[in-house]
């Protein structure tokens, strides 16, 4: 059911053998830097570690029960991160046809004193940012 994008394979945050191409090489752990690079077609189907910076450049879609089949029922999904940044890719809870029937839960870290992050030469985006 699901077609935005690059029509390429679903991989599932939960599944190790999806991170092995990557630059991390295993599943994202507490404080990591994570890239969903281009073409990537990511499904978060976990409730993260708190991670640093996530930088999406492909696709994440939040799990669905009854969009995406490998998901079971009841999941709870939840993205924790310092930043949180869409840079030319997507995040996806539903569309129109599609909506999405759950909690769909960003959860940002950081205080005053958190360092800024720099997403380019010449933008800084604060302490936390989605």
């Amino acid at each position: 059911p699901i077609a935005y994008g690059d029509p390429g394979p679903l991989l599932y945050w939960s599944d190790p053998a999806s991170w092995e191409n990557t630059t991390l090489g295993r599943l994202p752990a507490e404080g990591d830097d994570v890239e969903i690079p281009v073409n990537m077609r990511m499904v978060l189907d976990v409730i993260t570690p708190v991670l640093s910076h996530v930088r999406v450049q492909g696709e994440l879609f939040f799990a669905d029960p009854g969009v995406f089949t490998e998901v079971e029922e009841e999941v709870e999904v939840e993205l924790h991160a310092y930043y949180v940044e869409a840079n030319g890719g997507t995040i996806v809870a539903g569309t129109e046809d599609q909506p999405y029937l759950h909690q769909a839960k960003v959860v940002l870290y950081g205080q005053r004193d958190t360092p800024s992050k720099a997403i380019s030469n010449s933008q800084n985006m604060g302490s936390k940012f989605l």
